[in-house]
């Protein structure tokens, strides 16, 4: 039997994420999905407003290396 496993899913927040947002919530396998946005700590007040309306989402900003910030906190990915 095979094991149904999440996925991992880390999105650079910039231009329609609420879009992007909207679309992977309404897939038959959202629950099997951890999404991770990741988006520049000068955008805050933008996603601010995104915050309230997707509870599942873990945000995660940086301030100049992304891919530094990723590394520093694998420990929250769970999924593959």
């Amino acid at each position: 039997m095979m094991k149904n496993e999440k996925i991992t899913l880390i999105i650079i927040g910039n231009n329609n994420i609420e879009k992007c947002l909207e679309n992977i919530s309404k897939q038959s396998y959202a629950n099997d999905i951890e999404v991770i946005l990741l988006y520049n700590e000068n955008e805050e007040e933008q996603i601010a407003n995104i915050r309230s309306e997707y509870e599942k989402i873990q945000f995660l900003s940086y301030k100049q290396n992304m891919f530094k910030t990723i590394k520093q906190n694998e420990n929250l990915i769970k999924g593959k």
